[in-house]
């Protein structure tokens, strides 16, 4: 049973039991140490044992054995050794208070564990064919469900009853971890409030921008991309306000200048936007960290209660900014003007749809945010501003002219006019089907390496390697155990070297761009 500190013998390897012995002797059987004579439990006669070894087909000891299974990662007898350490690091298994919950689904258990400010929750499924279960968790509204085995975060828990899918007979085990200080519970009473009264675009009119300012300062200073957190800032003042419209809806591109007291100065890209009645609480559940401000419309007909919101989380705005590439849209602001462009990929990625793919706001984002369009587009949406084109989207239309296959292909970007200067706003790319990075991929290949190389033998070593240089090593073929080791990742570390060549050649084959073209080193 899951979160339980009992392990029986050979349980370990899951040896299996001879129950035709009778009493308690089906689980008194020898050992299974190792496929050898008697399991390796003794080398004595076999008929002199007091107990038979298991000689059951399923069972046998010359494959179910502690020598096998200790030379695979992948084995029962490795997966418990994860198990006991991950139990160990929680001292609420074995310590903590025990409350049951009671779901309406029998065949699910379900209990919590609890020890000082460490808080487990267990779910199993003893049935041998699919459950899914709601449990009640109220009173942990706001808290995270991080799944132990893979620290992966599961939907936070809310006043609703949390659901949960179990295959046959899994389990989870859960570290409930408490709501940050930025959740919804938390920020929803700290919101600023504003006041305008006929439109809420009103907010945006030059009198009342020194009200506004400073509640983007105090909001632009907690988003993860903002890259001046080292500095002090002396002043935030909106720069251009380029409106973007569609049907009944209207947000604006906002150029947020930030001065520092020491340094040059900074330009943000905010887009901003109003909703009102319930798709304001919507937004407050679901995206709590984009909602800036509080606002009160006060029109002819009464007064309507809404937030001032960063536009990316809502699919009416991300749709809009896709039909400014194919409508070729053009948004003049007070300074400046926003101008879309697109390539010739952008048609063929356009090719036979149907209508434009539902936009997906990507989360988790650094220092720019992004918008996923079906499988066919990905659009970078630029939150810091550097003048002149970006060094991304001019390599890009590069590889994208050159025909360079092994790169996404630019679709086209909209970049903003002002003063004689030029800055890209967002960069739209077609989709490339993946399952993540070659870094991601790297990391989670060499746990897989540390397990197969905890799984040799102590004394185990590569003679032929010796004391050779790293750059000797890799002229060489990789030997026989270093393909063990390492195994399929040789291969894709090869196709990596063979596309980041393939880019070099690539770019190094320009000779007319001046902007592209390679210089010749000097002695310098």
């Amino acid at each position: 049973l899951p979160g339980t500190p009992v392990i029986y013998y050979g349980d370990e390897i899951g040896m299996g039991d001879n129950f035709y012995l009778g009493d308690r002797n089906g689980v008194r059987t020898p050992m299974q140490w190792t496929s050898g004579r008697n399991a390796g439990f003794s080398e004595a006669n076999p008929h002199k044992l007091y107990l038979p070894v298991i000689t059951d087909p399923e069972y046998h000891y010359e494959t179910v054995n502690v020598e096998a299974q200790h030379a695979n990662p992948q084995s029962m007898l490795w997966w418990m050794r994860r198990l006991i350490a991950l139990r160990k690091r929680h001292t609420a298994f074995g310590r903590g208070r025990i409350e049951f919950l009671q779901p309406d689904n029998p065949k699910v258990l379900a209990f919590l564990r609890e020890y000082q400010e460490e808080r487990i929750l267990v779910v199993a499924n003893l049935s041998r064919f699919s459950q899914y279960v709601e449990l009640d968790l109220a009173r942990l509204n706001g808290h995270v469900p991080v799944e132990i085995f893979g620290q992966n975060e599961f939907p936070a828990i809310g006043e609703k009853p949390y659901l949960l899918t179990l295959a046959p007979h899994t389990f989870f085990w859960f570290s409930l971890q408490p709501p940050s200080a930025g959740a919804l519970g938390a920020a929803a009473p700290a919101l600023p409030r504003l006041e305008v009264a006929g439109a809420w675009e009103a907010v945006l009119d030059e009198e009342r921008r020194p009200k506004l300012n400073p509640i983007l300062s105090g909001y632009i200073r907690t988003r993860r991309w903002f890259g001046g957190k080292g500095r002090k800032v002396a002043a935030v003042r909106i720069q251009d306000a380029v409106p973007l419209s569609l049907a009944d809806f209207t947000a604006y591109l906002l150029q947020v200048r930030v001065d520092y007291t020491e340094g040059a100065a900074d330009v943000y890209q905010v887009p901003l936007a109003f909703a009102g009645n319930a798709q304001s609480d919507s937004l407050l559940r679901q995206h709590p960290g984009a909602v800036i401000a509080m606002l009160r419309v006060v029109e002819t007909a009464g007064a309507r209660e809404g937030v001032l919101f960063d536009a990316l989380a809502d699919p009416t705005f991300c749709t809009a900014l896709l039909q400014c590439f194919g409508r070729r849209r053009f948004l003049h602001g007070e300074k400046g003007s926003a101008a879309p462009f697109i390539t010739r990929a952008f048609r063929q990625l356009q090719a036979g749809a149907e209508a434009d793919p539902a936009p997906v706001l990507v989360r988790g984002e650094q220092s720019n945010s992004t918008v996923i369009y079906g499988n066919r587009f990905v659009l970078k949406f630029f939150r810091r501003l550097q003048e002149g084109v970006s060094p991304e989207l001019e390599i890009g239309r590069y590889l994208t002219q050159r025909g360079f296959a092994n790169s996404p292909p630019l679709a086209g970007a909209i970049e903003y006019h002002m003063d004689g200067g030029t800055y890209t706003l967002a960069m739209l790319q077609g989709y490339v089907a993946n399952e993540g990075d070659a870094w991601k991929y790297t990391l989670d290949e060499l746990d897989r390496y540390f397990e197969r190389a905890l799984a040799l033998p102590e004394a185990k070593s590569d003679p032929a390697l010796g004391s050779l240089h790293l750059l000797k090593l890799a002229q060489q073929a990789p030997t026989p155990l270093a393909q063990d080791l390492i195994g399929p990742y040789l291969e894709s570390a090869r196709v990596l070297g063979e596309r980041s060549a393939g880019l070099h050649l690539t770019l190094a084959a320009e000779t007319d761009n001046p902007d592209i073209r390679p210089e010749p080193l000097s002695t310098l």
